[in-house]
């Protein structure tokens, strides 16, 4: 169908009218001043031939422009005709001043206020921490650095502030978003220690809102949800990593202390290479993938990983050098100190390096820090002890770790670390095993996971079983008693961390009924994403690890304290130390005994003893002179 020619300059006139609106409100103001203009001059032609007393079109168009801007003159008028006409200007001009005005107006301060509101203004600040992304990790990251105490005042002095500032930079800033991180924050919440900032942090201008260049420390959290789209995400944080870099005006410098997190091992490299020096990568599915299989070997080390890693309550991580101990052998050092338990040595070089449960025979150097368990900073002290107490002769060392046979393990439900997950059962798996893995997941799509993955293990056999392990009658299928664990895993292929819990705690429920009727129960290992909903869970029934919290322990602690990087690297390494439970009945040590005559029996056989664990209650760090009351099912934990 061909256009007229009448119809095609209309549509020019249109699209015209159309560009010039959309300049903004001052030529929105312009062209309506123009219409009234306009419209004051065509009634003033019409007054004069309607009303023949006064012929001047000047006067009328200013007769006709007071009846359009005030309703105050409409009864002023005498003369049919002329009142018509005064009646349209002034529905008109209520239609124009004030309808396209306030509209105009109120157009103007909305998307005004909406820019503020979205935080697009650049900050000037100085020695702040800046998070980049909002994840679900982001108020569990704010919270542990707020609520870190001494560490915090130290890394405050060294940036030469009094109070924290902790600046977030997202792509969607409202206020939903600021009332939930508000929640999430609880006590430690202050409006004026926290500011949003709205763009993306790959954009090097939409960057500079957050003054990257004079930051303290930055983190990168990994996005919620990844699935498939892994190598997108860390594309984007290596994207980000190189924005940052460009911030710098001089490339040479060092930059401010990043601390990012990395999904695919393989691009740790790639990360450090991007950024250079004062980059700390968190390779995160591979430590919660090796914290899940330790817990699988070792059921009841969920509760001890989590208070170690957070420093918000309870025994942590601490580092700290003790010149009056330099000489000191390694196995007499837990007897020169007065609170806190020694387990490892860092090494203050360069390159700087860590070693967990190093040889009895290590003698401290001056550039030797101590890793301590302990309840603060403070408490680490240097003493005279009572000399080494000698034990009974003890079995070896395999004969006193306290096991689980690990032969026939369900994973319920499917998530792309899986293959990483079983490279690390079968790093710790000692036999053979059987790993059977439900989900709805298509068969064909899951092994193209394994093949992209490229890892191998010789010593499991896989099947890979479809069904919903939400649905009773694909359960049905399954033989349970058969199985000597089951792991719950948290699904990274839904929209939101509430549907992927939804699903484990459905399954989990499901798992508990089917056990109902027997006596003894296999460990139960569940997989968490919403720390809300572990609350839902009997803990009598099995452990729950909530992998987003223990990743955000990890960027808070290392964006304070940038040398427990070393520390989690041996801990989360698969070469490195190991958190074991030892028998208290085959360390012969059933009985009332103190803690540092069980930790002299295990520092014999080349581990450090760091607490206890009796039923489903861990104690780590407990008084050493106490007499405790040891029964044959409690275990010591132990750093091997």
């Amino acid at each position: 169908m061909k256009t007229s020619k009448s119809m095609r300059l209309v549509n020019y006139l249109k699209y015209k009218v159309e560009r010039f609106l959309i300049r903004g409100p001052l030529y929105q103001f312009i062209f309506i001043a123009l219409l009234i203009v306009l419209l004051s001059l065509i009634s003033g032609l019409i007054l004069t031939e309607i009303d023949h007393t006064n012929s001047n079109v000047l006067h009328n168009s200013w007769w006709a422009f007071l009846r359009l801007s005030d309703t105050g003159y409409l009864g002023d008028d005498e003369g049919y005709a002329k009142r018509v006409l005064a009646t349209i200007l002034t529905v008109m001009g209520a239609a124009l001043f004030i309808g396209a005005f306030v509209a105009i107006m109120t157009q103007w301060l909305n998307r005004t206020m909406r820019q503020l509101s979205e935080g697009l203004t650049p900050i000037s600040m100085k020695g702040h921490i800046a998070i980049l992304g909002y994840t679900n990790r982001t108020p569990s990251i704010a919270y542990e650095i707020f609520s870190s105490g001494r560490r915090l005042k130290k890394f405050l002095r060294s940036v030469d502030r009094s109070q924290p500032h902790l600046v977030i930079l997202d792509e969607d800033i409202d206020y939903e978003r600021t009332q939930d991180f508000r929640i999430h924050m609880k006590s430690h919440w202050n409006r004026h220690l926290v500011t949003f900032r709205g763009g993306n942090p790959v954009r090097q201008d939409e960057l500079e809102r957050v003054d990257p260049v004079h930051a303290a420390a930055i983190i990168i959290p990994a996005a919620t949800f990844a699935g498939d789209r892994r190598e997108i995400i860390d594309t984007r944080t290596i994207k980000t990593l190189l924005s940052i870099k460009n911030c710098l005006a001089d490339e040479d410098l060092e930059g401010p202390r990043v601390v990012v997190e990395i999904l695919d091992a393989m691009k740790v490299a790639l990360a450090e290479t991007a950024y250079g020096d004062n980059v700390y990568v968190v390779s995160s599915e591979t430590m919660i993938c090796r914290l899940l299989a330790q817990n699988i070997v070792h059921p009841g080390l969920s509760d001890i990983y989590a208070e170690l890693l957070r420093n918000s309550s309870g025994n942590g991580l601490f580092i700290k050098a003790l010149p009056e101990l330099i000489g000191t052998r390694w196995d007499k050092l837990s007897h020169s100190i007065d609170s806190g338990i020694p387990i490892g040595v860092l090494k203050q070089a360069k390159p700087a390096s860590c070693k967990l449960g190093p040889a009895p025979d290590y003698i401290l150097a001056e550039e030797d820090a101590i890793v301590f368990i302990a309840t603060s900073y403070d408490e680490i002290e240097a003493s005279r002890s009572s000399p080494l107490t000698k034990g009974h002769k003890i079995q070896p060392i395999q004969s006193v770790v306290a096991e689980h046979p690990v032969k026939k393990i369900l994973i319920m439900g499917w998530s792309y670390k899986i293959p990483r997950l079983l490279a690390e059962i079968s790093a710790h798996s000692k036999g053979r095993a059987v790993i059977d893995i439900i989900s709805i997941m298509p068969i064909d799509e899951r092994e193209r996971a394994f093949e992209r993955s490229g890892v191998k293990y010789d010593n499991l056999d896989v099947n890979l079983i479809l069904g919903d392990f939400t649905l009773m009658h694909d359960l049905d299928k399954i033989d349970f008693p058969s199985y000597s664990n089951f792991l719950v895993l948290a699904s990274d292929v839904f929209d939101n961390s509430d549907d992927a819990d939804a699903k484990s705690v459905l399954g989990y429920l499901l798992l508990r009924e089917k056990f109902k009727d027997r006596p003894k129960i296999p460990p139960i290992l569940v997989e968490l994403l919403d720390p809300e909903n572990e609350q839902l869970f009997n803990r009598k029934w099995g452990e729950v690890i909530i992998s987003p919290l223990i990743v955000s322990y990890m960027l808070a602690n290392v964006a304070l304290k940038p040398e427990l990087m070393l520390v989690f690297d041996e801990l989360f390494d698969s070469g490195g130390a190991e958190i074991k439970l030892l028998s208290v009945e085959r360390l012969e040590l059933v009985g009332d005994y103190t803690f540092d005559f069980a930790s002299d029996r295990v520092r014999a056989l080349g581990m450090t003893a760091i607490g206890i664990k009796q039923g489903k209650n861990s104690v780590l760090n407990p008084p050493g002179r106490e007499l405790l009351h040891f029964a044959p099912e409690d275990t010591i934990i132990a750093v091997s």
